[in-house]
């Protein structure tokens, strides 16, 4: 299942794999993965920093809704400039 929608300039997919099956063609163990995807945070425009921070917080929130003892990892990946400092 996968899932793509954009939220004040953040772009989220979520992907569920539910079989292994599914995640043997996928290349991942079964999970579910979320990715937001934000641009113009080197250059902060239009408050991008505060509006990605928010949907990170939004997505872990709905995640912890479920499980609250689920284990969440977070990566920030990407441009090698942005390190995690410089984004919140």
């Amino acid at each position: 299942m996968k899932n793509r929608n954009t939220t004040e300039g953040i772009r989220v997919t979520r992907i569920k794999i539910i079989s292994q099956e599914a995640a043997k063609k996928m290349g991942k163990p079964v999970g579910s993965y979320i990715t937001l995807e934000a641009d113009g945070v080197l250059e902060e425009e239009d408050g991008i920093k505060e509006k990605t921070a928010k949907a990170v917080a939004g997505e872990l929130g709905q995640l912890l809704r479920v499980d609250y003892t689920l284990k969440v990892l977070v990566a920030g990946l990407g441009n090698s400039l942005v390190t995690p400092e410089s984004s919140g």
